[in-house]
């Protein structure tokens, strides 16, 4: 179990980079309370999650990062000695920890097995922390069947640098620990305590007669009040509105010490709202977290480091709506959102959380979309392909900008859409060699869009460009289609200058050629100029052009020869023009 807990949390993080100091009235070189009380709280929370939660869960993982982090404050100030009371910890004179509840008290489960002090030393490691860790869970998650006291398991730990002190028998007055509490909450200023009255709670009630005991049957209605009331979302509810009464009496009361109380129970509710997931129930504490400490005050759990990991991986990788509620707790979160939602994007995340970190990065961009740009060219092609239609809506000016970083990427939807963007763009030479980029594209659909966009903008200079294209590609990756394609672009661009060089494929296979094409059952490269050829004379003026596609014609087989045929049928009456 512990090489589980080392693996999932990793190296502690205070031996490779100290946290920088920061003022405090406690004298140097001693933790402040708040830090050990911070401390303990997530030790006892970490070592419960195991009954709650699978070992491998996300929340398991989430508590002991927390518990590694705030271990960290005390460790720095090390030594560092806690004293073990029935129900409370204390470091230095203050109550730093406390819990009445036997079933939940790290401090009662450690006094009842007899340990009475714990003090972390300068020599404390990581192994040692996970090692208590794993001690700890291990005792309140086991049967108590044939099972080693606490104490036994603490000291065959034999920890580097934490010290355990314990006894071997309570004392009298630690009999009955429950008991001190009340003597010392009942006691006057001279220490002595009250009994009630002897008859304080009579008379006794009155004993019904005895009747049969019959069934009931229980509405519908009623039992789905019931299920209701122990839903996850019920219990969420119900935590939230009990931390709302209690912070609304906190503060209208001048205890501070019943304030820490109760912040310290704010800090279990909202723990438990997002180890759950529950956005919406966290969302209610927010707001009435603000509306009791005023305007601009956030949750605790709202201000930290993490806090944006936390909220993002609460939402659903499934195909559903985001959470409304997810929006007010983000703009509670301080940071910059973009660069964390890309990082996040990167993950490959799916469902409602890829949605939300879509619409985190378009809001984000639109008053500044420089980050976005930055990101594009070194996005995966699908990411990519969804950020660079963000950037269509929040910066429609600068895509065509974007689209000339992005020539290399593969994918062939992307690539197509590339394609019309920088067609739409201004023309001129940076154009062109754009497109002449995609022209080598390994997508054939890509291939065809291109030469048909470089023919219809490039104008005459296109023309001796895409024949060679042409040439260099017929023989091994031109299909028919493609051939097709450019014999129109270069018609498109310039009947005269494309004219002369399709009736010179169009005669390729003619002559002494044709008797060899013959021989040889056709040379492929020629072949795929003659579609070109054909494709493009269809378009051009001249009886030239049609004696040319009737000479085609002639010699032509298969798929070519139909091909020719429609090119005669559609000239039409164009064969007189010129």
């Amino acid at each position: 179990m512990a090489d589980d807990y080392r693996r999932s949390v990793g190296p502690p993080k205070w031996r490779t980079s100290p946290p920088a100091p920061r003022a405090s009235t406690t004298p140097p070189g001693m933790a402040l309370p708040t830090e050990v009380g911070y401390a303990m709280q997530s030790l006892s929370r970490a070592s419960r999650s195991f009954s709650l939660y699978d070992p491998h869960n996300d929340a398991v993982k989430q508590l002991i990062a927390d518990y590694k982090e705030k271990m960290a404050a005390v460790i720095r100030n090390a030594p560092v000695e806690v004293e073990v009371l029935p129900f409370e910890m204390t470091y230095g004179g203050e109550v730093v920890y406390q819990e009445a509840d036997r079933e939940r008290s790290l401090a009662f489960r450690l006094f009842r097995d007899g340990v009475r002090k714990i003090r972390f030393d300068e020599g404390t490691t990581w192994d040692d922390l996970v090692t208590l860790l794993e001690v700890l869970s291990v005792r309140c998650n086991s049967v108590r069947q044939q099972e080693e006291d606490l104490v036994t398991l603490l000291h065959k730990a034999r920890f580097a640098g934490i010290v355990i002190e314990s006894v071997e028998g309570y004392v009298p007055e630690e009999e009955r620990p429950e008991q001190v509490g009340l003597a010392a909450a009942t006691a006057d200023t001279d220490g002595d305590t009250y009994d009630p009255p002897q008859d304080w709670d009579q008379p006794l009630p009155q004993v019904p007669a005895p009747c049969a005991v019959s069934y009931q049957p229980v509405s519908e209605a009623a039992l789905a009040r019931l299920r209701e009331e122990e839903s996850p979302d019920g219990l969420a509810q119900s935590a939230v509105r009990a931390v709302t009464e209690v912070l609304q009496a906190a503060y209208g009361l001048r205890d501070v010490k019943f304030r820490d109380d109760v912040m310290s129970f704010l800090d279990e509710v909202q723990e438990y709202l997002l180890v759950e997931r529950n956005l919406d129930a966290l969302s209610k504490l927010a707001v009435t977290y603000e509306k009791i400490h005023g305007p601009g005050q956030a949750l605790p759990a709202l201000q930290e480091e993490r806090a944006f990991d936390r909220l993002l991986r609460s939402v659903s990788e499934r195909e559903e709506p985001v959470p409304d509620a997810l929006w007010p707790l983000l703009a509670c979160v301080p940071g910059d959102h973009v660069s964390r939602a890309l990082s996040m994007l990167e993950l490959d995340p799916r469902g409602a959380r890829r949605a939300a970190l879509l619409e985190i990065v378009e809001r984000g961009s639109a008053a500044d979309a420089s980050m976005l740009l930055e990101q594009l060219p070194r996005s995966r092609p699908d990411l990519a392909h969804d950020l660079f239609d963000i950037l269509a809506r929040v910066a429609p000016d600068r895509r065509i900008e974007a689209a000339f970083d992005l020539l290399a990427h593969p994918d062939e939807g992307f690539q197509l859409e590339l394609v019309d963007v920088i067609a739409s763009g201004a023309r001129g030479i940076r154009m062109a060699r754009a497109l002449q980029t995609f022209m080598a594209s390994a997508h054939e659909p890509v291939r065809i869009k291109a030469v048909e966009s470089f023919g219809a903008l490039g104008g005459a200079r296109a023309v001796p460009v895409i024949a060679e294209h042409a040439r260099r590609t017929a023989a091994s990756e031109l299909s028919s289609a493609e051939a097709n394609a450019i014999g129109t672009a270069m018609a498109l661009a310039s009947v005269d200058d494309a004219k002369p060089i399709l009736l010179e494929w169009a005669n390729a296979g003619g002559g002494i050629r044709n008797l060899i094409a013959r021989l040889t059952k056709d040379r492929v490269g020629d072949r795929m100029l003659t579609y070109a050829a054909v494709a493009g004379l269809e378009l051009c003026p001249g009886q030239e052009c049609d004696a040319a596609i009737e000479a085609v014609l002639s010699r032509a087989t298969g798929d070519l020869r139909w091909r020719c045929q429609e090119a005669l049928d559609r000239r039409g009456g164009r064969s007189g023009d010129g």
